[in-house]
């Protein structure tokens, strides 16, 4: 897979320890507008230290294809991180399919940088793995994700009861799914 991406606004590179301090303002900037919708974190994740080590792994897990973690940088600012996106579970045949996950800087939403960063990289993600289904869960309280997934072509396969640990207790999530050829 590329090492670099660049679109119409952003460039989107492979996780690497050198965003380190990148993406612990990032996050810190975030931390209240993301708090409702990702899993919680430990106090620690938002230290320089634990960027350093989330941002390793995030590299040893794309170096072995196991999942694939991207960094969003704005091209006109190449030094600011604006969004990230992520591909989990990359499962081969019988089930060729993954899941992703985003997330876009607070000040930037309604901009249309996570589409963006959807529509390139989940056919270009979906094509190296050989891919027939692209998952996506997202909060039943996040309308914006949701009319994202809408947008890009998931649909809405309904909702996982208490299925992902946020705010300090299961909440429900809808599953959207994307097909390579959603008319079989």
């Amino acid at each position: 897979m590329k090492k670099e991406i660049k679109t119409e606004h952003l460039i989107l590179k492979p996780a690497n320890p050198a965003f380190a301090k990148a993406r612990l303002d990032y996050y810190t900037s975030n931390r209240g507008y993301f708090t409702p919708y990702e899993p919680d974190m430990p106090d620690d994740f938002f230290e320089l230290e634990a960027s350093e080590a989330y941002l390793s792994y995030e590299k040893e897990m794309n170096e072995k294809g196991i999942s694939h973690h991207f960094y969003a940088f704005l091209k006109d600012d190449p030094e600011k991180l604006v969004g990230t996106i992520s591909f989990y579970h990359i499962r081969p045949m019988p089930y060729s399919s993954a899941t992703v996950g985003y997330n876009v800087d607070h000040l930037l939403w309604g901009k249309g940088y996570g589409g963006e960063m959807c529509r390139i990289l989940i056919p270009i993600v979906m094509e190296h793995y050989t891919l027939h289904r692209m998952e996506a869960r997202v909060s039943v309280n996040n309308e914006r994700s949701v009319r994202l997934l809408e947008r890009l072509g998931f649909e809405n396969e309904g909702i996982e009861k208490q299925s992902i640990f946020v705010l300090g207790d299961f909440t429900d999530h809808y599953r959207f799914a994307l097909l390579k050829d959603p008319n079989k």
